[in-house]
């Protein structure tokens, strides 16, 4: 089996068990409720951070 195989197989199977698992809990369960909850807005760094980041870390790694 090739890593390529490997990778792509274990992501499905990921996906799928996450999906199924998500599905059960939400029928099972009416009365859920959420385990964090936050009034700030989450994406403070913005695209423009991440980017910069990102090219960052390219050039380090090349």
């Amino acid at each position: 089996m090739s890593c390529r195989n490997f990778f792509g197989t274990s992501g499905k199977v990921a996906l799928a068990t996450t999906i199924g698992l998500t599905t059960f809990n939400s029928l099972a369960n009416k009365d859920v409720e959420a385990l964090f909850t936050s009034n700030e807005y989450p994406f403070t760094l913005g695209v423009a951070s991440v980017t910069r980041w990102r090219r960052i870390m390219d050039k380090i790694s090349s």
